[in-house]
């Protein structure tokens, strides 16, 4: 019976101080202090396995640092809204861009100020995703996403022109860096799409389908005749509808910045 009345109290114990102390413990490993949040860490496991700042105080302690990004994306994939899921993000960026891989880390990075943009970790993510796109050579891309940010953070100095300027060599764009959702399916086989602009110049045209590839549009470059000049004209799509493309044109300019009009096929 005392046994029993033991347990009972040890289980009570553990459910009142994984939901008082858990965060308190990841307060206290982010300023240095880790002995108290390593000698419990392992009663929080068996009793709360799924409780998101258990899981998040694993990842910070743990020594092994595949362990810790399998953490990372646990949180971040199901528990987006925990008040650790920018910091989640954060984490794997940085694992990646340590390892070299600068296309994972970019499109990790990128997450935080389309999901978090309130976040505090903007700033340090926006600085280390545009850095893996020049580390890439993907210099017109890091160019096109500084204006993009500063348009969405004007508070925030990024002092990318700076760093920007240092580089000389331009080289393709490379479409690892998926844009994040889109607000409807584009399909090959509709009959409405976007038109983005007009170049005399192919390479013009190009450039600014190889931008908008990198984020995941389905590009095309449509060569027109017009007052006796040739042009190539950039559209995105083809949607099934004229509203879905409406809807698209909306999402551009409210995402992108970018002016467009509807055509069709």
């Amino acid at each position: 019976m005392k046994k029993i009345n033991i347990i009972i109290v040890f289980s009570f114990f553990s459910l009142v101080f994984s939901s008082t102390h858990a965060k308190y413990f990841v307060e206290q490993v982010n300023k240095g202090k880790t002995d108290q949040a390593i000698k419990f860490l392992d009663s929080l496991l068996v009793n709360f396995p799924n409780d998101v700042s258990v899981i998040y105080l694993e990842a910070l302690l743990s020594k092994d640092g595949d362990k810790s990004f399998e953490n990372y994306k646990k949180i971040f994939e199901l528990y987006p809204d925990s008040q650790y899921a920018d910091e989640a993000l954060m984490s794997i960026g940085e694992y990646y861009y340590a390892r070299g891989l600068y296309s994972q880390s970019a499109a990790w990075l990128k997450k935080i100020p389309l999901y978090y943009s309130r976040s505090e970790m903007v700033e340090n993510s926006v600085h280390l995703f545009l850095n893996s796109l020049k580390v890439m050579g993907y210099t017109d891309t890091a160019i096109f996403y500084s204006k993009v940010f500063k348009k969405q953070f004007p508070d925030i100095s990024f002092n990318l022109d700076v760093d920007l300027e240092k580089i000389e060599n331009v080289e393709e764009v490379k479409d690892d860096v998926k844009k994040e959702s889109k607000p409807v399916k584009i399909v090959s086989s509709g009959g409405y799409g976007l038109q983005i602009g007009a170049f005399s110049y192919l390479k013009n045209a190009d450039k600014e389908r190889k931008i908008l590839e990198s984020i995941g549009y389905n590009v095309v470059v449509d060569q027109i005749e017009k007052n006796k000049r040739i042009l190539h004209v950039v559209r995105i799509g083809y949607y099934k509808t004229k509203e879905e493309a409406e809807s698209a044109k909306v999402e551009l300019k409210k995402n992108l910045g970018k002016d467009s009009f509807v055509i069709k096929k």
